[in-house]
């Protein structure tokens, strides 16, 4: 049996500080599309405060090492009550978004210079103008970090090398490359510390990589992707579209963008977006974002070809590289860093929009 753990913050209020962390399991041989009715609830934390995840992690990971001594679970199909099966029971991996993904593997936070849950890039100070040097001096502006693209990527992490690491952090007192710890994750049998976290549709994607480029459309100006001065007529476009049910929600305008929920943004990316931009978006800008949505639309497919991980792989490979030459050095943040990381689980496990909410 494999389970896949997954874990995140849940305000109850918007007039309370206290938030609720469920610790929910997937069963992965359920099929894809009953695994949300059969979801375990294997624990919580409500406080004012984050959970320190190697304390609400360790009732879990000693469950599964006792499950483990004793050889597995044993249990009854329904079609057949008098024959037991026992079944060794695994948790390889886990799903979750960047801050809860540095907690499970107690690594430096998205914002550090190690942030990368999966390789050694460090993020590098951007080449200033003159302009922006005098600005730097007078303390105006302060100088932004970014996961430049590197054509020779980085040493991908090992759990070798992250246990060592940890180890040698607790000598040091002092993170090393990103590492500030040991996880209490590594005590789980045939886990590897590198590769068990990975991101989630709704946070990298929906929440990330397009809220990022709409911002930088309809709010950044002084570059040639700026189509703000055409926010009456994409509104009045977007308002007309009539979806069929298998979107949830009515579309609205990007004046409203601010109060879009993670499947407004879904939306916008698969099914408006390449229709709209092409009437405002330049060619070049055009065929860029053309890549990111071809790319998403096959990490989405429940079964998907190693052909198609291939074909992904050389598309978010280019549409990352190009940020730079299209838009803005400073535009090579953490969700742009980590996409083409997804293609090492093949798709996306957790492609619901709100996979938490929908499970709570």
């Amino acid at each position: 049996i494999i389970l896949m753990l997954n874990t995140d913050g849940i305000s109850l209020s918007r007039s309370s500080k206290i938030t609720l962390y469920p610790l929910l399991l997937t069963i992965c041989e359920v099929p894809s599309q009953l695994r949300s009715s059969f979801m375990i609830l294997n624990g919580i934390w409500c406080d004012t405060e984050h959970p320190p995840m190697n304390m609400f992690l360790r009732v879990f990971v000693e469950s599964l090492i006792s499950i483990h001594n004793r050889d597995g679970v044993s249990w009854t199909h329904l079609d057949n009550w008098n024959i037991q099966i026992t079944s060794v029971v695994l948790a390889p991996a886990m799903c979750a978004d960047a801050p809860v993904r540095a907690q499970l593997q107690n690594i430096m936070s998205h914002t550090g210079l190690y942030s990368c849950n999966t390789c050694e890039q460090k993020m590098e100070k951007i080449p200033l103008t003159p302009d922006e040097l005098i600005l730097l001096d007078q303390r105006q502006i302060k100088r932004k970090s970014a996961f430049l693209f590197k054509e020779e990527p980085a040493r991908l992490q090992t759990n070798k090398r992250m246990l060592k690491q940890a180890r040698k952090a607790v000598k040091e007192k002092k993170e090393i490359k990103g590492v500030k710890g040991p996880s209490v994750l590594s005590l789980i049998l045939y886990l590897d510390l590198s590769k068990c976290v990975f991101g989630e549709y709704m946070h990298l994607v929906c929440l990330g990589v397009v809220h990022r480029f709409m911002n930088l459309w309809f709010n950044v100006n002084g570059g040639e992707w700026y189509i703000g001065n055409h926010v009456n007529e994409i509104n009045q476009l977007l308002i007309n579209i009539r979806p069929p049910n298998i979107i949830s929600r009515l579309p609205r305008g990007i004046s409203e963008s601010k109060l879009w929920k993670a499947s407004e943004f879904r939306a916008f990316l698969l099914y408006y977006s390449l229709p709209i931009l092409s009437k405002f978006l330049p060619n070049a800008y055009l065929q860029h974002w053309i890549l990111f949505v071809l790319s998403i639309h096959l990490l989405l497919q429940k079964d998907i070809k190693l052909s198609d991980i291939k074909m992904t792989e050389i598309m978010l490979r280019m549409f990352v590289r190009d940020i730079g030459i299209l838009y803005r050095p400073s535009d090579y943040v953490y969700n742009v860093h980590v996409l083409f990381k997804v293609i090492r689980i093949g798709n996306f496990v957790c492609r619901s929009p709100n996979f938490i909410e929908k499970n709570v």
